[in-house]
C-alpha cells in the first residue's frame, strides 16, 4: 500500500529583476512515497532477518572455532560462500532466500573482520565482531 506524500521542490528562475519575462513555473517536482507493508509482508521480512542473523552467527562461530583450533587462519568469505550450496540443500529455510542475500551476509561479516584487523594494526582499540541479538 502506498501513501502519497508529495514533497515538492521548486526551482525558479533567479533573475526576475533583470529578466521580467522569464518563466517562473516549477522546473523539478519530487514525490516521496512511504511504503506501508501488510502484516504478512512484515512477518516475511522478520523471517528473512532471522535467517540472515542465524547465518551471520554460524559464520562467525566457524571463523572463531577455526582460529582457536590453531589452524593459523580462519575461513575466508569465499570459502564460506562455497559452502552455501550445501547449506541450502540441507536446510529448506535457506532455500527460500535468494543467494545474493546470503552472500551479502557473509560479505558484511568479512568487512567487519577486515575493519577489526585494520583498526588493530592502526593501534586503535577495536571491538571484535560479535554475535548480534534479535532486538537490534
Amino acid at each position: 500500500m502506498l501513501r502519497h506524500e508529495p514533497e515538492v521542490n521548486w526551482r525558479v528562475g533567479g533573475y526576475q529583476a533583470e529578466y521580467p519575462h522569464r518563466d517562473t513555473t516549477p522546473v523539478c517536482t519530487t514525490y516521496t512515497y512511504k511504503l506501508q507493508s501488510t502484516p504478512e509482508q512484515e512477518r516475511e521480512r522478520a523471517r528473512v532477518v532471522r535467517q540472515c542473523r542465524a547465518l551471520y552467527k554460524a559464520a562467525l562461530a566457524q571463523r572463531i572455532t577455526g582460529w582457536r583450533r590453531g589452524q593459523g587462519s580462519n575461513a575466508t568469505r569465499f570459502e564460506q560462500e562455497a559452502e552455501l550450496k550445501d547449506l541450502r540443500a540441507a536446510f529448506a529455510a535457506y532455500t527460500a532466500l535468494h543467494s545474493h542475500v546470503l552472500q551479502d551476509v557473509l560479505a558484511r561479516l568479512a568487512r567487519a573482520y577486515h575493519d577489526f584487523f585494520r583498526r588493530l594494526a592502526a593501534g586503535e582499540h577495536p571491538g571484535f565482531p560479535r554475535f548480534q541479538g534479535g532486538n537490534r
